[in-house]
């Protein structure tokens, strides 16, 4: 999955506007989906909302879920690919796991199953379930299968659903082959309304072993395959991070957003301290030619470099300030040694994805930071703004706000470069 801090999907009031807008496009798309979970909890989890999809309308599927917005997001080491969305009225994330086949143990080896399951569907309100003798089984098998126990609220919601079931649905028949001699799907029903969870956690043992010993090839081709992804080590699957440099007048707000997205934004974040400044910094070694500015470029080199890992990682990256500032006229008479430095370091290092200028008055910044004079804040932000005016790309983000607005505004920008970046295709995952 994403960062744990990662960050409440849809409230737990309601549904959502973002969820409750995919499931309704979905549904007029034409798309044959239906929930794994209970409508109740639906409304209630935090986690991501997961729907079976008929494979073969899966492409449409993505389709209407990039139309709102959503982008494909592939996270978790075994690379279960989820849908994603940032709504910055609700400030809230949508997450939607889009899964195409039954599997048992989880992602590894498919079964035939999903298409009748959906045949199966049953709608309520302005979603569909599972039957709920599909619901049964498919709970029980990942329990039995996944960790060959059950938990208690398992147990508290399997013995909702066996008033319905009755062993003759799609799941069912995909493991009644491989039940030991003397068990029967009957049978099983039988011990769960009894609640002897100690007996069918025994069968789930067996079952798993004779299960995977008839699939003996392709469940060590899945494993090998996990382990293979986890050994890689990425935090997204394969989309690569980005990097968003915060530019403004000291008290504009820019450790106070870095902060705000580190603790808010979906994926891991990172932040770094960017800036070409100070020199003094570098005590003596200003009386070197050369060797305050060569120094000053190892120390951004080092960050760029731990920039560009966190970027492979696919990770945010927030860099306080960066060498844009040196794009702006230096105080005072700019010497050539000044002209020089600043040159060098405009060209030295890579360009970053996204800039974020927080533009505040400079009253404002003068009560919030009391370090520099009222006019020279307001000729430094009138230069701010005259360099966004010619560089494409930046965003300009009226700081002048409350810091939460600031942040769902910049969460806004970021998401929407991160979430268009390209990532490694593939084909929808199982459950």
């Amino acid at each position: 999955m994403f960062d744990s801090h990662a960050k409440s999907f849809a409230t737990a009031s309601h549904l959502g506007p973002l969820t409750e807008a995919a499931l309704h496009t979905l549904r007029d798309a034409a798309v044959d989906w239906c929930l794994f979970c209970r409508e109740r909890d639906l409304y209630q989890s935090d986690h991501a909302t997961a729907l079976l999809v008929s494979p073969p309308h899966l492409r449409r599927a993505r389709s209407a879920l990039s139309s709102l917005g959503y982008a494909t997001m592939p996270t978790g080491r075994d690379g279960t690919r989820h849908f994603v969305a940032y709504d910055p009225r609700e400030d809230s994330w949508s997450m939607l796991s889009l899964v195409s086949e039954l599997s048992f143990p989880s992602g590894s080896l498919p079964t035939v199953a999903a298409a009748g399951c959906l045949t199966r569907r049953r709608r309520a309100g302005a979603v569909y379930l599972l039957a709920p003798d599909d619901a049964f089984w498919y709970l029980l098998l990942h329990r039995l299968f996944d960790r060959q126990s059950v938990r208690p609220q398992d147990a508290e919601r399997l013995l909702e659903l066996v008033v319905e079931a009755d062993g003759g649905g799609p799941i069912a028949g995909v493991i009644e082959p491989y039940l030991p001699s003397g068990w029967s799907p009957a049978r099983i029903l039988g011990h769960v309304r009894r609640a002897e969870w100690s007996v069918l956690a025994t069968l789930g043992r067996q079952l798993r072993a004779r299960w995977l010993r008839r699939h003996l090839v392709a469940a060590s081709s899945s494993i090998l395959l996990r382990r293979a992804r986890r050994d890689r080590g990425t935090t997204t699957g394969g989309r690569p991070g980005i990097s968003v440099t915060l530019l403004g007048l000291d008290g504009a707000g820019k450790s106070t957003l870095a902060k705000g997205l580190r603790d808010s934004f979906l994926v891991p974040t990172r932040s770094l301290y960017m800036g070409p400044y100070p020199a003094s910094s570098f005590g003596a070694s200003q009386h070197v030619p050369g060797l305050g500015l060569t120094l000053r470029l190892l120390r951004l080199w080092s960050r760029s470099a731990a920039v560009a890992y966190h970027k492979v990682r696919g990770r945010l990256v927030v860099l306080d300030r960066y060498v844009l500032d040196v794009l702006l006229p230096p105080p005072g008479h700019a010497d050539l040694r000044t002209r020089t430095s600043h040159w060098v370091l405009r060209h030295a290092l890579p360009a970053v994805d996204v800039v974020v200028l927080l533009d505040v008055p400079a009253e404002v910044a003068a009560q919030r930071k009391d370090e520099h004079t009222l006019a020279w804040l307001a000729e430094r932000r009138r230069q701010y703004l005259d360099l966004a005016r010619q560089s494409a790309g930046w965003h300009v983000v009226d700081a002048n706000r409350d810091p939460e607005q600031v942040r769902r505004t910049v969460t806004a920008i970021v998401w929407h470069c991160y979430s268009t970046r390209g990532a490694r295709g593939g084909r929808a995952p199982r459950r």
